[in-house]
């Protein structure tokens, strides 16, 4: 699925809006964080489950719509949409629900970006294909992350596994051949994007950047093979791999890593950070024949609310 970033002007000024829904996906990264925004291509999955969700109805401009019941970052990310999108202005009313962390590392930011203009374009009555949907998720998105790599757009528009590099710009499906077994452990701990792209920002411009970057992005190939392959050992050996890379570029703090440890010793073949860094959420790789166990286990440790169950 090649891409890039030109993206026509959009303009639907005269269509009026229907009552509408729409929802997104959360995103987990396996290999390629941070490097990523330096060129590196990384590999991403959908969390199909994770889901978060907008109605909409619209009003005539000059009624006065109920009090929204959503919090002022969802109206400011719809003004930006329509905005994107050439509407003209009209009031309504919305709600939503989630079940994405926020600032856990698992895309809440894009899926918010997503969701919105799949509920406008519903509101419309017109359809964005999934690149569309990635490029101007990706757009909104900068609202949160300033200059963001375009990976949790595109892994939330296309809700498939993807490798995904930033500049050239492109995304290749993946077909894993499964399945495998993962688990998402939220530490409970936030940390500000931004800040941690800050702190990992020397490892990949000092002298040994581009030799560290390069490492990254055979790691996301190497990975994209092992899950193509069903070589779930292959797999685990990327994940740990970049979790150690991670830990070296500063964003791996040591509650975390003790957190990764103890992961590892209930059975997980690999564990770390997905994300920014700093805190969020723990991806962890099941044993394939013994996944459901060690789910449970998990559970039963980190509590049944702080752990989700996700399978490709």
């Amino acid at each position: 699925m090649a891409s890039n970033e030109s993206f026509p002007i959009l303009s639907f000024p005269s269509m009026q809006p229907q009552r509408s829904e729409g929802s997104a996906c959360g995103k987990a990264i396996l290999v390629g964080e941070h490097a990523v925004v330096y060129g590196a291509r990384a590999v991403a999955l959908p969390l199909k489950d994770l889901r978060l969700k907008i109605y909409l109805w619209p009003f005539e401009r000059e009624h006065k719509g109920p009090e929204t019941l959503v919090t002022k970052r969802v109206d400011e990310v719809i003004l930006e949409a329509k905005k994107l999108l050439g509407l003209n202005p009209f009031s309504y009313s919305i709600t939503g629900q989630s079940k994405l962390p926020i600032g856990a590392g698992v895309g809440s930011s894009a899926a918010l970006c997503v969701a919105v203009l799949r509920t406008l374009s519903d509101s419309l009555g017109i359809e964005f294909s999934s690149h569309e949907l990635a490029v101007l998720g990706n757009q909104l998105e900068r609202r949160f992350h300033g200059h963001p790599s375009g990976l949790d757009a595109a892994t939330v528009a296309y809700e498939e596994v993807i490798l995904f590099q930033k500049d050239p710009h492109e995304i290749t499906e993946v077909v894993p051949k499964g399945p495998y077994y993962f688990a998402l452990i939220d530490s409970g701990i936030r940390a500000s994007t931004k800040t941690m792209i800050h702190m990992a920002a020397p490892y990949f411009k000092g002298a040994q950047g581009e030799q560290r970057i390069a490492r990254f992005d055979q790691l996301s190939e190497n990975a994209r093979l092992a899950l193509e392959a069903g070589n779930t050992l292959g797999l685990r050996d990327q994940i740990d791999a970049c979790g150690h890379y991670l830990q070296e570029a500063g964003v791996v703090t040591p509650s975390l890593q003790s957190m990764i440890q103890d992961i590892r010793n209930k059975g997980a073949l690999a564990a770390k950070t997905t994300g920014a860094g700093g805190g969020g959420v723990i991806l962890a790789l099941l044993d394939p024949e013994h996944g459901g166990a060690q789910l449970s286990e998990l559970k039963k440790a980190y509590g049944a609310d702080s752990v989700y169950g996700v399978q490709i």
